[in-house]
């Protein structure tokens, strides 16, 4: 996974939900969610997560970062999707957050 187009799809993701709330307004929920849902879709499919999730590929590990890592405090819980062969893995925060983080920041309980 490319860090700079991860970047752009959740840029457009940030876009994407601005016009939603405004259409929310406008047209109603229904509507607004229906007229959108092509984009959602597209991202599900790129990242490969929601119903496109890759079941050969998926981690489904929960782990914790061992420092902190941009607006995330050490120790955030998250759940590593993917790792990528350029040190990045597809993670998602406790709160839904879809994030790429450093792979060597993320450290597993062992049991």
């Amino acid at each position: 996974m490319n860090k700079d187009m991860f970047k752009i799809h959740m840029d457009y993701r940030d876009l994407e939900n601005d016009l939603y709330f405004k259409l929310e307004k406008e047209v109603g929920i229904d509507k607004a969610s229906e007229l959108l849902d092509s984009f959602m879709e597209y991202r599900e499919q790129y990242l490969k997560i929601g119903k496109y999730l890759d079941d050969n590929k998926y981690i489904g590990k929960t782990g914790f970062l061992s420092k902190k890592y941009e607006d995330f405090e050490r120790y955030l819980r998250v759940e590593v999707i993917y790792n990528y062969e350029d040190g990045y893995s597809l993670c998602e925060t406790t709160t839904g957050l879809i994030k790429l983080i450093p792979t060597e920041l993320i450290s597993f309980e062992t049991e």
